[in-house]
């Protein structure tokens, strides 16, 4: 395929996968020929001459662990499979596919299969022994970078807006898109909402194909509005302090109360979509000291850690607010995390939240924390998934009858990244 004939930016395919799947992961795939040369004799005279292709062959598939093909394994393990022999007296070809999600493990069975042969060579001295592997296409994850998953990040955004619970998958395979991500043009999948894919009993419920076909309509409504994360929502998260809470009307929770010293429900901004400091509070004169020798760890009151305070901006606009806490006590570890961020009533399903948190966790790797820690309230479907889609894994959700200030919370979901 010419790409220079198809100038996009990223691109999507729409192959398999019941409703709601994302695919954003495939196998790394390779194909695999091995090509015996033996010795064809007449039984006559064949002793100490013939050397039979197929038994070389056999000897070959023999040095193959069979726990590790298609019937043994499942999830993102990979593995050798052999397809197909051709062979008759003289000559045997084999021809087998090699799977593997991870590059490295990938790499690994080439040179397994490789080994192989060489052994096998050494078996059959007579017999001439050829193998070629060949890559057939990649891992789309492999692709994937900060700067292009906008193709991904739609489509958990036109899930959201269509009801459409997202059930992000690796797949036992590869799209299309594998070919293009590869080659530059990110690609990631969505569902058909077909079953059984590839069997006597597929099959495709008419209101899941339903669903497809909108949430194809959702997604170019998305781009033809300027609303993908590479433009719409391309945030800056300004290297000076913001006011302690959102202005939006909302009580911080008890446990935002407590860490922040008591701060009763902040005033409504007056444009509503603004940051402030309510009167009677420290001036932003005091602010920029404060906050400054708070994230460097200075003075630090009882309970608190190091931590940034940051407010982000599209187009000079703020969009929210997030704390980035360097460290974690007893308290952050339970409940509250690494990051807390908010997000202005009228900026969110943008994916704001989104680009907020990922540039938080940036900010932490860059500190050296490797592994971040991000909580949300268990009925929180939204940060849930805000969460997830930047790659949180949920440890467990915490079940307190009351915090530890005494003061009753919800249920936390908690999320590692890293």
């Amino acid at each position: 395929m010419d790409l220079d004939r198809f100038p996009v930016a990223f691109a999507w395919t729409l192959d398999c996968c019941e409703l709601g799947e994302v695919v954003w992961q495939t196998f790394n795939a390779a194909a695999v020929e091995a090509r015996v040369q033996g010795v064809s004799a007449p039984p006559m005279s064949a002793k100490g001459v013939l050397v039979n292709p197929v038994l070389v062959l056999h000897d070959l598939v023999a040095q193959l662990d069979r726990r590790e093909a298609p019937g043994h394994t499942e999830g993102t393990e990979g593995f050798v499979w052999v397809t197909g022999v051709e062979a008759n007296p003289s000559t045997a070809t084999l021809h087998a596919n090699i799977r593997d999600h991870d590059l490295t493990r990938f790499d690994e069975r080439k040179r397994l299969v490789l080994g192989a042969a060489e052994r096998v060579r050494t078996l059959h001295p007579g017999a001439r022994v050829e193998v070629t592997i060949m890559d057939t296409y990649a891992n789309i994850a492999d692709s994937l970078t900060e700067t292009n998953r906008t193709a991904v990040d739609l489509m958990f955004t036109a899930m959201e807006r269509l009801g459409i619970t997202p059930k992000p998958t690796a797949m036992r395979g590869g799209t299309d898109g594998s070919w293009l991500s590869q080659h530059g043009v990110l690609t990631p999948n969505s569902f058909t909402g077909a079953h059984n894919f590839h069997s006597a009993a597929e099959f495709l419920p008419l209101p899941s194909l339903e669903q497809s076909h909108a949430m194809v309509l959702e997604l170019i409504s998305l781009v033809a509005q300027g609303r993908d994360l590479g433009q719409h929502c391309e945030k800056s998260m300004a290297q000076h302090p913001a006011a302690p809470d959102w202005a939006d009307g909302t009580d911080p929770s008890p446990t935002d109360r407590r860490r922040r010293g008591g701060l009763s429900r902040p005033a409504r901004a007056a444009a509503g979509r603004r940051l402030r400091v309510p009167a009677g509070r420290r001036g932003w004169g005091e602010l920029p000291s404060t906050v400054a020798r708070e994230a460097a760890g200075i003075d630090l009151a009882p309970g608190r850690v190091p931590a940034d305070f940051l407010r982000a901006e599209v187009d000079g606009q703020v969009v929210g607010r997030v704390s980035i806490r360097h460290a974690l006590n007893d308290f952050l570890r339970t409940i509250d995390g690494h990051i807390g961020y908010a997000v202005g009533p009228d900026f969110r399903r943008h994916g704001c939240a989104t680009e907020i948190l990922r540039q938080s966790v940036t900010r932490l790797n860059a500190l050296g924390v490797d592994r971040v820690l991000v909580t949300c309230d268990d009925d929180n479907i939204a940060s849930a998934r805000t969460i997830e889609r930047c790659g949180g894994v949920l440890e467990n959700i915490w079940q307190p009858s009351t915090d530890p200030g005494n003061e009753p919370v919800k249920p936390k979901r908690r999320y590692w990244i890293g």
